[in-house]
């Protein structure tokens, strides 16, 4: 439904480079994440409704952690997503000037552009560089964040619940379940 124009304009290997990774995204996210975001809240209200079982108290202490979660991973979902975007955007430009590089070689060396495409070309390169690094940078940063905030929460649990196996209000089978259950809903990883 495009126009001529566009086709004329935008080079094959910037078109043939966005429809793969754009098809390739789609797929990914059509075959699986339905599938994780049923798991993932079925894997969150289980592990929940298992802690508020075993002791109310313990498992407020974990639940008050999850905002300040939510709240830092929306800040960074955000430019995690267009980091993200940029570099299959710049991917796409760097696949268009390898396809113009080698259909368009001929010209270029009857021009005599060669240094001219080849600075261009570095100049793509750059930016990629670039993105990626900054792509990298705001994971190093949102990775360690959450990572503290859920040590904390397991900390704070393990430090009133020892409290609370010294005073025989729980045992210490139940504690380590608890602190089991608290690694596994708050590991930053999965």
């Amino acid at each position: 439904q495009l126009s001529l124009s566009y086709y004329n304009m935008t080079p094959v290997g910037y078109i043939l480079a966005r429809v793969m990774s754009d098809t390739e995204r789609i797929a990914m996210l059509i075959a699986w994440s339905l599938e994780d975001t049923l798991w993932s809240a079925a894997y969150i209200i289980f592990a929940f409704a298992s802690m508020f079982s075993i002791n109310a108290r313990l498992a407020s202490i974990v639940l008050a952690v999850v905002p300040p979660i939510a709240i830092v991973t929306w800040f960074f979902q955000k430019r995690i997503l267009k980091a993200s975007r940029d570099i299959r955007s710049i991917n796409s430009l760097i696949t268009g000037a390898y396809n113009e590089g080698i259909t368009g070689a001929k010209t270029s060396k009857t021009l005599g552009i060669e240094d001219r495409i080849s600075g261009d070309f570095a100049g793509l390169t750059d930016r990629m560089y670039r993105a990626n690094f900054h792509s990298a940078k705001l994971s190093a940063i949102f990775i360690p964040i959450v990572t503290c905030l859920s040590s904390s929460a397991v900390a704070m649990v393990l430090m009133r619940g020892g409290y609370m196996v010294m005073d025989q209000v729980i045992e210490f089978g139940t504690l380590s379940l608890f602190v089991s259950y608290s690694l596994a809903l708050l590991d930053p990883i999965r």
